[in-house]
C-alpha cells in the first residue's frame, strides 16, 4: 500500500504535499525513455484518471534525486554489476525501457 519503487524520503515527501498516492497509478501509464531517463505518461492512461496521472508526472519527473536514482540503476546495469532481472527489482520501468531497445527485439 505504498509508493511503488520509491524511496523512504520519496514516500515521505508525497504525503507532506498530500499529493494523490501514485499507487492508483496503474501498470502501463508511465515509461521511462532512454537514453535521458525522462519519464513521461503513456496513452494507456484511462480518459478519467488523465489528470491523476498528469499530477504524479509533474511532482516526479524534475526532482533531481529521483533523477540521480535513475542514473544510478541505468549506470550499475550498465556497467554489468545488475543484471536485467536485478533491475527488474529495483527500477522496473528502466528495465522495460531497456527491453524496448531495438537490441532486446528478436
Amino acid at each position: 500500500t505504498n509508493f511503488r519503487y520509491a524511496s523512504v524520503w520519496l514516500n515521505s515527501a508525497r504525503k507532506r504535499t498530500k499529493v494523490p498516492d501514485p499507487y492508483l497509478v496503474g501498470t502501463g501509464w508511465f515509461r521511462i525513455l532512454l537514453p535521458s531517463l525522462i519519464l513521461e505518461a503513456t496513452p494507456n492512461i484511462p480518459l478519467d484518471q488523465r489528470g491523476h496521472a498528469t499530477n504524479v508526472l509533474r511532482w516526479l519527473k524534475d526532482d533531481e534525486r529521483v533523477m540521480r536514482a535513475r542514473r544510478t540503476w541505468y549506470r550499475l546495469y550498465r556497467e554489468k554489476k545488475l543484471t536485467l532481472e536485478g533491475l527488474d527489482e529495483v527500477a522496473p520501468l528502466i528495465a522495460d525501457a531497456l527491453r524496448r531497445q531495438p537490441e532486446f527485439q528478436v
